[in-house]
């Protein structure tokens, strides 16, 4: 018996899994690491994959949140 133990609603999870791999994205990206170098480290099956699901997840593409990131230290 596993009295006390909470369990976590998968949905939960996925959210939370999501926000957490958005979150490592995002500073590995304004570390200066590619696209296909963060797609690796985080097992993606593809460069495409992982991009289409950070979109996804964080309504920008990993290349947009680059180029507005940068914009934002220049300015």
């Amino acid at each position: 018996s596993q009295k006390g133990k909470q369990t976590v609603n998968p949905r939960k999870k996925m959210k939370r899994n999501r926000a957490s791999t958005a979150h490592k994205t995002k500073r590995l990206l304004k570390k200066g690491y590619t696209v296909g170098q963060i797609s690796d480290m985080l097992a993606f099956s593809s460069v495409q994959h992982f991009s289409k699901k950070f979109h996804t997840i964080t309504g920008v593409t990993p290349t947009k949140f680059v180029e507005d990131f940068r914009k934002q230290q220049n300015s």
